[in-house]
């Protein structure tokens, strides 16, 4: 019956009051973007028509702040003050149906989720989080791909289709991803971590700050770069041709089969597995090594 209401009061763009919270409805149209700020909750589905729906706390509501400007619609507060910042249970949370996102920018421990799966066609899709913000459960395809974790956030089962991705994973954020794309290139660091799953045909990794890279799936080239006591672990990617650089006692492990040209310093380590007979180059510093392991 609840659910009954507010769909009814989204619809009707009424404004509902119940306790301590506050429902309200906005008829903006034509965005393909999202800018979330100060630690709003914000489920997307994907629709061809457009509806925003917020609940959020009466002490909130004063400071809310909901625009549309070029093609972006930003939700947050409007210089809320500290003892409304410092609530615990202040409630913000958004529920928008859009056809199309090929823009989502987060800040502030937002937090976004959505079950379904957005087309930009030939457009570029650009993702940037920051300030401990969450993305969980995005699928996308798109021509091509740009996004920066930072400030402790994360990104969960993220899924995408690219021809090009660019991902950058700083300030000790997380980032869990199943990709296809032609060319990666992902650059780690400030004790962070990448997951990354998939099919490619070229892989850039650069490593450094004691970050930890865990690569799978299927790739012709890999470039792999590490130092700063990093940790890379692509044992479970079949690479055809693999070059690895490391410095600072980093580690690297690496499953080859046609290639393999490693250059270690540093009280460095790479081991590498491979079912073939393989072309090896290697320039091994004093207190470096490099292995072949079963």
């Amino acid at each position: 019956m609840k659910r009954f209401i507010l769909t009814f009061a989204a619809m009707m763009g009424f404004v509902l009051t119940s306790g301590a919270q506050t429902v309200k409805s906005f008829d903006y149209r034509d965005f393909q973007g999202l800018d979330i700020s100060h630690w709003f909750d914000v489920e997307v589905v994907q629709d061809n028509n457009y509806s925003i729906v917020i609940t959020i706390s009466d002490d909130l509501e004063k400071y809310l702040s909901v625009k549309n400007s070029k093609g972006t619609l930003y939700i947050g507060l409007d210089n809320p003050t500290k003892r409304v910042l410092r609530n615990e249970n202040k409630i913000a949370k958004a529920t928008i149906t859009m056809p199309v996102l090929n823009k989502l920018t987060l800040s502030g421990a937002s937090k976004f989720n959505t079950a379904d799966t957005f087309d930009c066609g030939n457009e570029r899709f650009v993702m940037k989080l920051s300030g401990a913000s969450l993305v969980y459960g995005l699928n996308v395809i798109a021509k091509d791909a740009l996004i920066n974790v930072s400030g402790a956030s994360t990104i969960r089962e993220l899924k995408g289709d690219f021809v090009d991705a660019d991902i950058k994973v700083s300030g000790a954020s997380k980032i869990y991803a199943n990709l296809m794309t032609d060319d990666l290139d992902i650059e780690i660091s400030g004790a962070s971590k990448a997951e990354v799953e998939g099919e490619f045909e070229k892989v850039d990794l650069e490593c450094s700050g004691a970050s930890k890279a865990i690569l799978s799936g299927i790739v012709d080239e890999v470039a792999i770069e590490g130092s700063g006591v990093c940790t890379i672990v692509a044992d479970k990617l079949t690479a055809k041709d693999a070059e690895i650089d490391l410095s600072g006692a980093s580690k690297a492990r690496i499953y080859v089969t046609g290639s393999l040209d490693v250059e270690c310093s540093g009280a460095s380590s790479c081991t590498y597995r491979t079912d073939k007979s393989i072309s090896i180059t290697s320039e091994i510093s004093r207190g470096s090594s490099l292995r072949r392991i079963d």
